[in-house]
């Protein structure tokens, strides 16, 4: 299901207006296992997709959109771990395997940074 909703383009000001409305109650509550979903997908499909790959960039644009509207929400760091991840715990394994593994970063690397 996920690689069809990262094959569509991102409605980025929709997305962005979405996740704004949703309140920190909210998103540590009702809305934290589709945040986590989503920010867990978001980053698997842009570590695993190819440069040229639509997918990548719209998981990618997703991941921006995602992380810019929680963290203006002012949540602690233990909570941010929490939306994102699922927890502490969880947060480790998904930021260390996902970010920043040398595969994923110097393959991505490019990408990134608009070189090719």
């Amino acid at each position: 299901m996920w690689i069809e909703v990262f094959s569509l383009g991102v409605e980025k000001a929709w997305l962005s207006e979405r996740l704004h409305q949703i309140s920190q109650e909210d998103c540590l509550g009702r809305f934290k296992p589709f945040l986590n979903l989503l920010c867990r997908r978001s980053l698997q499909h842009f570590s695993q997709s190819g440069n040229d790959d639509p997918v990548k960039r719209n998981a990618l644009e997703t991941l921006v959109i995602f992380v810019r509207c929680l963290l203006a929400k002012q949540m602690s760091g233990w909570e941010i771990m929490d939306v994102f991840a699922g927890g502490v715990v969880e947060s480790d394994t998904l930021f260390a395997v996902r970010i920043f593994s040398s595969e994923v970063y110097s393959e991505n690397s490019s990408f990134m940074y608009g070189r090719t």
